[in-house]
């Protein structure tokens, strides 16, 4: 009994309310919201099935896999920061090493039952697979593209966050639009430029892990120091801005997007790096900034 209880507890630990909460919790707000200007019916069965896929994927399927890359490599071993250093369940004994890869399999198995045979529209396929595509390729040892800079926020986790998003707006709303559209793909910008913010602390165990994982901060820092990298979440923030700008110029709402994000990159930038709470202080408020950029921009303006 007390084995199973610590696997339940490993199982919670590797959802990660934080991350799962401001990504699919975010984008789950963000898509409702929107596709409730359109429809006054949303189907308390397809939401939760969409909640359900959504909470798998990111929490179960892509966190196991992240969670086992980054124990083999050793960065997560010796990690001793607020937020990062992975979900903590192999570092408390709750799961081990090797159950990791057979949890991320159920997952992706688990996922494939809750679509199966549940709509005819090949969009929302085409969501999953975008996901799927995310949650795997950004740990898994095949690709590894969290050990790259700037492949893992482009090429796997800014089109998985946008996938979902979209999946939960056209779910309900069951089309497409240029408001929904530019809506995911700003909480896509302000979701990645956090996670720059969320690797900061990591750095150092990151560039000496084996492979070593350099991500975008930690090649910024090897290359300068760690308070010049920490202009790389400022330069994603003032991204985000700057598309929030170009997107208002069709729709005013967006100009909102572009004062938070500036809100964010201004406490990326007056932040002292060499102090560990201050760095997670100002994570935590991005996150808060991130969720009510989806539930402003979804439910209010």
């Amino acid at each position: 009994m007390l084995e199973w209880r610590k696997r339940l507890q490993g199982l919670g630990l590797l959802l990660r309310p934080i991350p799962v909460l401001s990504w699919s919790g975010g984008a789950c707000l963000l898509g409702i919201g929107l596709a409730l200007r359109t429809t006054s019916v949303v189907p308390i069965a397809r939401l939760l099935r969409l909640l359900a896929i959504a909470l798998v994927v990111q929490g179960w399927l892509a966190h196991s896999l992240n969670d086992r890359v980054d124990w083999q490599s050793g960065t997560d071993q010796t990690a001793a920061e607020i937020l990062s250093g992975g979900s903590g369940a192999l570092k408390r004994g709750y799961l081990r090493h090797e159950q990791l890869l057979p949890i991320a399999a159920l997952s992706l198995l688990l996922v494939l039952a809750l679509v199966y045979r549940q709509t005819a529209n090949w969009l929302m396929y085409l969501y999953l697979a975008v996901g799927l595509w995310g949650a795997i390729t950004y740990s898994h040892p095949s690709w590894r593209l969290a050990y790259k800079p700037l492949t893992g926020e482009w090429v796997a986790a800014f089109p998985a966050i946008v996938a979902c998003t979209l999946a939960f707006y056209q779910g309900f709303a069951g089309r497409l639009d240029f408001f929904s559209i530019a809506a995911a793909m700003l909480h896509g910008l302000l979701s990645i430029s956090w996670l720059m913010q969320h690797h900061l602390p990591d750095w150092y165990r990151d560039l000496h892990s084996s492979p070593p994982k350099r991500t975008t901060i930690a090649h910024v820092a090897a290359k300068s120091n760690l308070q010049m990298a920490r202009l790389v979440v400022v330069g994603y923030f003032l991204l985000t801005a700057l598309v929030a700008s170009i997107f208002s110029l069709v729709n005013q709402r967006f100009a909102w997007t572009a004062w938070l994000a500036l809100l964010c990159a201004a406490l990326a930038y007056r932040q002292d790096t060499a102090l560990r709470q201050e760095m997670a202080r100002r994570e935590l408020q991005m996150v808060g900034l991130t969720l009510l950029h989806a539930f402003v921009l979804g439910w209010m303006l």
